[in-house]
């Protein structure tokens, strides 16, 4: 008898053994290698006492139908709040929104002020001997560089920060929350310094992008870099290629260029057929007041102009009867 799972399906077509009970003396010998159940722990707990412990009276009392007496200990869930408490805490007037959850914040605006306080600001802030808090400090920190950034262009080249008047009367504006502070002063000038000593760059931590003034090929805090795009190597053939692609370039142009010259020249040639025929005329006209003068009479017909007799394309072009020997 097969004693592995079978691979195909069951069909109609498929015979299959059939065995009676008699047959079959030695069930628990028989039967098919069953896979071993997932005990839903991890694996370095599952070799834990009472796990196993509770795992084999399971089995013990599957077989002899024994009653279980090992279990995993739990702890007890049984203990219920008082009825005022929960109450208290689980409100029955809940009122569902109109809509899921509504949040159009962004990072920065949630994570509060994006200034740190360091060793040399503690430092400052002890020495300034102030009722001002760290938090405050930070936002005052934070409100000059915010200013700066959008009212002053900064940059190693350009000239010194201004002092603390002139930019208060043309940086801030009315609604800044560093009206609402009196110790600015000495504030500013510790952050005057500091801007100066890095250069004027942020105090505040930024990413880096790629600079192209700066030579930061070597700096590893420069992000998004520029995709260098290499060109592919470039064979014989294509070179040839370029190489008759060029040249039928050449060609064209010439032909074109040939045809501009050939246009102009007709042009040309009719302008000074019509200059001709102009002066022509005019020397008819002289003639023929001359001869009313003198009396003459004489037919008209050899001052009128002749007509011009167009040669069509298979007049132009000689036939030949015999082919020339």
């Amino acid at each position: 008898m097969v004693t592995t799972f079978r691979v195909r399906k069951i069909t109609a077509k498929l015979p299959l053994p059939i065995f009676r009970e008699s047959d079959l003396p030695d069930m628990e010998n028989i039967q098919r290698h069953a896979p071993e159940i997932e005990t839903g722990v991890e694996k370095e707990e599952e070799t834990e006492h009472h796990l196993q412990a509770a795992l084999s009276a399971h089995q013990v009392a599957v077989r002899t139908g024994a009653k279980i007496e090992s279990h995993i200990p739990v702890p007890d869930a049984s203990f219920t709040i008082d009825k005022n408490e929960y109450e208290q805490l689980y409100n029955k007037t809940h009122k569902e929104t109109s809509a899921l959850i509504r949040y159009s914040c962004t990072v920065e605006d949630v994570i509060g002020c994006p200034y740190f306080m360091d060793e040399e600001d503690e430092r400052f802030l002890k020495a300034l001997n102030v009722d001002l808090s760290e938090d405050d400090f930070e936002k005052i920190m934070n409100e000059f560089e915010h200013l700066t950034k959008d009212s002053l262009i900064l940059t190693p080249q350009s000239l010194d920060l201004p002092d603390f008047t002139h930019f208060m009367e043309s940086s801030v504006p009315s609604n800044s929350l560093l009206h609402a502070f009196t110790c600015l002063e000495p504030i500013y000038d510790h952050w005057k310094q500091r801007k100066l000593a890095v250069n004027k760059n942020p105090l505040i931590p930024q990413l880096k992008t790629d600079d192209t003034i700066k030579n930061s090929q070597y700096d590893p805090y420069v992000c998004f870099r520029r995709r260098e795009i290499k060109s592919g190597r470039k064979t014989r053939l294509t070179d040839q290629r370029s190489l008759e692609k060029l040249r039928r370039l050449r060609r064209d142009m010439e032909t074109a260029r040939t045809l501009l010259q050939m246009v102009v020249r007709r042009e040309e040639m009719k302008k000074e057929d019509m200059i001709v025929d102009h002066s022509v005329f005019d020397k008819k006209c002289q003639v023929l007041e001359y001869q009313k003068l003198l009396g003459i009479q004489e037919d008209l017909s050899s001052l009128l102009p002749k007509k011009k007799v167009k040669l069509s394309s298979t007049e132009s072009t000689p036939k030949y009867d015999k082919p020339i020997e």
